[in-house]
């Protein structure tokens, strides 16, 4: 709406508003869709904040697409309700009909030791894991904050 917005106020014809819209390619670790093989990997590694983490959660479970992954790392910057934010963000995922869970740091931590699921203290040690994995035909949503920067498992 924003776009659109300024586009009229600059006097942009509407045909080319829309063309701008449709064709945009999001990039900078912001809701990035990547194909690696054959695997799409959703990458949207620049921010997480319980209200991002919901609704991308929310969109993920609408694909239809086999073998679903989530990898997520903790929010940032919550204070007091962060054990709050994380329990609620796990009890969404547990409800998800998903091939794996993935998830990576302290905000995460209740989870180390549980059989459902995979839980790494950090990027470097989730990175180690992903490179020994030979996915094929996956999707995958990675999301967390900054942070995490969990756009380096790919590299």
């Amino acid at each position: 709406m924003a776009a659109i917005c300024i586009g009229r106020y600059f006097g942009v014809e509407s045909s080319s508003i829309k063309e701008a819209i449709e064709n945009y390619v999001p990039s900078n670790n912001r809701s990035q869709k990547l194909t690696i093989g054959s695997n799409t990997i959703l990458l949207d590694a620049y921010n997480a904040n319980p209200s991002s983490m919901v609704e991308a959660l929310r969109n993920f479970e609408k694909l239809d697409a086999p073998n679903k992954i989530t990898i997520l790392g903790e929010m940032m910057e919550l204070g007091t309700y962060s054990q709050d934010e994380h329990i609620r963000i796990i009890d969404m995922v547990s409800h998800m009909h998903l091939s794996q869970r993935i998830y990576v740091g302290d905000g995460f931590k209740m989870l180390k030791g549980k059989d459902d699921v995979l839980y790494f203290e950090n990027t470097e040690e989730l990175k180690e894991w992903y490179k020994a994995q030979h996915f094929e035909n996956t999707t995958q949503l990675i999301k967390g904050s900054r942070k995490n920067a969990l756009e380096k498992i790919l590299s």
